[in-house]
């Protein structure tokens, strides 16, 4: 029911909206662009995966910033004329679920236009190559 680019611009935003109510790093200052911005249905290609790119950057400045004991922290989150109390690991998982269902939803429109995406394709759904096997990180199993 969206184009690729309602698509894409709707996955950033989302990142956007959920990241500022925890008060993430980057995220009020992405917000503010959002506000400020007319047209913004209307970016072109590059403008789109830039925004994509500057808002993973959030998530990743917020991974790199806060510990697990962090994720535990929980906030207030009105919804429907509730209060909740949702804590930040919940929303991670919630953008990252959003994300991938998305992300999906992105791939099949792009491959039934003939678009296929390296990322999702090629490298099996990675988007980065996992670090190579040592054997030094043999795990171990307690025998039976």
């Amino acid at each position: 029911m969206r184009s690729v680019g309602e698509l894409a611009l709707h996955i950033a935003d989302g990142r956007v909206d959920w990241f500022r109510r925890m008060d993430a790093p980057l995220s009020a200052a992405l917000w503010e662009e959002i506000d400020q911005r007319l047209g913004f249905s209307t970016l072109d290609a590059v403008s789109l995966c830039s925004w994509l790119d500057r808002t993973w950057a959030m998530v990743a400045a917020t991974l790199n910033q806060w510990s697990v004991k962090d994720l535990c922290e929980s906030y207030r989150h009105s919804y429907q004329g509730k209060d909740f109390a949702v804590s930040k690991q919940w929303t991670l998982w919630r953008i990252m679920s959003h994300d991938i269902h998305h992300g999906g939803q992105l791939s099949e429109m792009l491959a039934c236009q003939g678009i296929i995406p390296f990322e999702l394709t090629h490298l099996g759904g990675h988007l980065t190559e996992p670090p190579l096997w040592s054997q030094s990180q043999k795990i171990s199993l307690p025998q039976t």
